[in-house]
């Protein structure tokens, strides 16, 4: 994903080179964060709160100066991300808010804070690209190379300093601290997500997503939406086993029964059309496909080495759907 990194190299002519040269001290950065952040009124306005958490950080690190805050909406958001636009958009994105951070002595740090709307939208875009399972900031992180992406409530927040060093790796850590703690809202997981098993499950493969294109961008099923996974609908999809020919998961959750047996029905006829009857086939990679639709949830399994292993998780989904609670 492309992204605008200009900014304005301006500072206050107050501030002496050599003080923005100094090293970070990481615990008293974040200090001094969570101090600046701590006077703002906690009480936001729905709409602008993301350019209100910006604004209550400090206009100078030790290091980094800021500029003024930056704005995007549906309708411009193309000018700022170069191709990453549509995978925003198609989760419901509302609005995002940019500051930069600039240095003559360390790389710029890029702040961007996206209201996603909801938290189901902003899990699904955190969801996307992750790699690991961590919990360090909000309610789900990763860093890797400068760059940090969390989600929390219905925030997407990306803190990205490139290339890094141990100065702008401290910032931007002390940044997703800063701004994690001034977004008072939680959000709950999508219940799709909730229906995934847990044994064996590869956490960090977990995705969530409401259009049929993401599914084929993490495993391909058919060039059309055969499964019919659109905004009316939610699904998850993820990995079991030891990663190395793992077995695949999907589960769609329908706004009703007559959808959800649609779905079932054209994705047998399309995905299996010699498929005589049953859960299960066997597939050209002699690997196992299973099915099961129950009330508004269709689970699909792929890539199953057996088809007791296909029959197990998808008896897993259901059992869950049918008690509420886990049950392995």
């Amino acid at each position: 994903m492309g992204r605008e990194r200009t900014a304005s190299q301006s500072h206050d002519g107050a501030i002496m080179l050599q003080q923005f040269c100094t090293p970070i001290k990481y615990g008293a950065l974040v200090t001094g964060i969570v101090v600046a952040a701590s006077s703002a009124s906690a009480v936001m306005a729905m709409d602008d709160q993301a350019e209100q958490i910006l604004s209550s950080l400090p206009d100078t690190l030790m290091g980094w100066a800021c500029g003024d805050i930056r704005q995007w909406d549906t309708g411009n958001l193309f000018d700022y991300l170069d191709g990453g636009a549509e995978l925003f958009l198609s989760y419901g994105f509302r609005s995002l808010a940019s500051r930069t951070y600039s240095s003559p002595c360390y790389p710029d740090i890029v702040v961007d804070l996206f209201d996603m709307a909801n938290a189901h939208n902003a899990f699904g875009v955190f969801s996307h690209s992750r790699e690991t399972v961590d919990s360090s900031f909000g309610q789900g992180s990763q860093y890797e190379e400068g760059l940090l992406l969390f989600w929390k409530g219905r925030f997407y927040v990306s803190i990205l300093a490139f290339p890094e060093s141990a100065e702008s790796r401290a910032a931007v850590k002390s940044l997703g601290a800063a701004i994690a703690s001034r977004i008072r809202e939680r959000g709950a997981l999508p219940h799709v997500v909730l229906l995934l098993p847990e044994a064996s499950l590869m956490k960090h493969t977990v995705r969530y997503f409401s259009n049929h294109v993401w599914l084929n961008s993490h495993y391909f099923v058919a060039d059309t939406d055969i499964l019919h996974i659109d905004t009316s609908s939610g699904a998850a999809l993820a990995k079991y086993g030891d990663g190395a020919r793992p077995t695949i998961l999907l589960i769609v959750e329908y706004r009703n029964k007559e959808d959800a047996r649609r779905a079932l029905a054209d994705f047998t006829a399309s995905y299996l059309p010699e498929h005589s009857g049953g859960r299960c086939a066997r597939v050209e990679n002699s690997r196992w496909v299973c099915c099961r639709c129950m009330d508004t949830v269709l689970s699909v399994v792929f890539e199953a080495v057996t088809e007791d292993v296909g029959e197990s998780l998808t008896a897993k989904v259901h059992q869950r759907l049918k008690t509420g609670i886990p049950h392995e």
